[in-house]
């Protein structure tokens, strides 16, 4: 059960509701408060903190009768401070737990509603006319009972959004407030069971397929980075030695006619990419300079002759 009054903060911010997707310090969740605890008492026992952009309390529908709320501050410094302070602090008689608040696990819907208190009777088309006054929707339903074929009281009524389907539940709840309201009772649908894991073993499959891929990725470059010296073996006709080990004593009498070519073989291999880039540069430009001297003496010759 959701506590509604006139305070300035609604509850409905992204940090506060399903919306969240992420874990920040700015978003923090107080559990087992006393039942009598308000809206009001909650808000000032956290505002000392820092800026409060969003609050929402509510209370356990299950078990023992405690509250619990999440509040969303401006900056995550204040909701540091206010989980060090108050986690398993006691107040009124009870110790609370704080801290930052986890991702929705999306169970329940962001467009489809679930209406209770729905007059008995009223039709399909009733409930229909009554929330397309209120925001866009897309169908409506009342559930009836097929024993006796009458109302059960409830219905789902498909929003085509979830800011609509947040409208209607802003002003279905005002009215319950105010004198004389409809009664009616919203909330968003909770997703079936077999949906949901449906939706979990596709998220699965595709991570397993992008895993697969990016080691694919990494076999291929690997591969084409670092050919294996039998493939070259193959490619000389068998005649490229398969070591470059010698022996002591000829070590020595190679070592003047492979210093050089070792030399520049080593220098090659500790260039930078920097230093490979000037070079390139450099090559470059002598490439151009040297087509440059080869058409002027092509051109002075041409005049010479003329």
């Amino acid at each position: 059960m959701e506590f509604l009054d006139d305070l300035p903060y609604s509850g409905t911010s992204k940090g506060v509701t399903r919306e969240r997707h992420s874990t920040s310090h700015k978003v923090i969740f107080v559990d087992n408060l006393s039942a009598s605890f308000d809206k009001q008492g909650f808000i000032d026992l956290f505002q000392k903190y820092g800026e409060i952009t969003d609050v929402k309390l509510l209370k356990h529908k299950t078990g023992a009768e405690t509250g619990y709320g999440f509040v969303e501050y401006a900056k995550e410094e204040n909701g540091k401070k206010a989980i060090r302070d108050m986690n398993y602090k006691v107040i009124g008689n009870r110790c609370i737990r704080v801290s930052r608040a986890k991702p929705s696990t999306n169970k329940v819907s962001g467009t489809n509603l679930y209406v209770e208190n729905v007059p008995t009777d009223w039709t399909d088309e009733m409930l229909y006319t009554h929330f397309s006054t209120i925001c866009k929707i897309t169908k409506a339903r009342v559930l009836i009972n097929p024993r006796n074929e009458q109302s059960r009281g409830v219905g789902f009524v498909h929003c085509v959004s979830n800011s609509e389907a947040r409208k209607a539940m802003k002003q279905i709840n005002e009215q319950n407030c105010a004198e004389g309201g409809s009664r009616l009772s919203v909330k968003f649908a909770k997703i079936a069971r077999s949906e949901r894991n449906l939706q979990r073993a596709q998220k699965k499959e595709g991570q397993s397929l992008q895993q697969e891929s990016t080691k694919q990725f990494i076999q291929d470059a690997g591969e084409t980075g670092n050919e294996s010296p039998r493939k070259h073996e193959k490619q000389d006709g068998g005649l490229r030695p398969k070591h470059n080990w010698v022996k002591y004593n000829e070590q020595q009498s190679l070592s003047q006619n492979n210093g050089s070519q070792s030399t520049s073989t080593k220098s090659s291999k500790r260039l930078t990419k920097s230093e490979l880039k000037k070079k390139h540069r450099r090559e470059q430009f002598l490439k151009r300079q040297k087509k440059k001297i080869s058409q002027k003496g092509a051109a002075t010759t041409k005049f010479q002759q003329d």
